[in-house]
């Protein structure tokens, strides 16, 4: 069993998800200035530290090629799509100065009945210039949010199934 940084695959697996957590927003928060704190409020993590001591062999590339193919994350996230739950949104876009350009805020609930799902939207409130032309999103931001988080009409999983 391969050893990284002084830990087995093993031993790293319950924390898989927790480490790829992290780096997601620690990579999604280099070289923005963005208020973190709406964030941390809103997830709350269990801390990790790996620390690598000097009789270990170190590989990076090893490191980092071991957590791409880590799919763990990805089938938890891919799971969401087969339970019902309610959940709110808030987005807001800031100009460079902070200072908030536009936002969308509501409350939904995803109805999950085998293999297909629904979601609906309650106290829809949007401000500021969210949407271009014929409401479709004019920020980027908000358009990966609305695919990654949000079922329009009933989608029906394929056969395969989810992991």
């Amino acid at each position: 069993m391969k050893m990284i940084f002084g830990w087995t695959n093993d031993t790293l697996a319950p924390y898989r998800v927790k480490i790829i957590i992290l780096l997601l927003i620690f990579i999604s928060s280099r070289g923005h200035t963005q208020n973190t704190d709406t964030i941390l409020q809103i997830i709350d993590l269990d801390s990790i530290s790996i620390q690598a001591n000097m009789d270990d062999s170190v590989d990076i590339n090893e490191f980092i090629h071991w957590m791409i193919q880590d799919e763990s994350f990805y089938r938890a996230f891919k799971n969401l799509r087969s339970a019902s739950y309610s959940f709110t949104n808030q987005i807001s876009i800031l100009d460079k100065n902070s200072k908030k350009q536009a936002s969308y805020f509501s409350n939904a609930v995803q109805s999950y009945i085998p293999k297909c799902r629904t979601m609906t939207e309650n106290n829809k409130k949007v401000i500021g210039d969210f949407y271009s032309n014929a409401n479709e999103y004019k920020w980027y931001t908000a358009k990966l949010y609305d695919r990654l988080f949000f079922t329009h009409g009933t989608v029906c999983n394929d056969s395969s199934g989810i992991a």
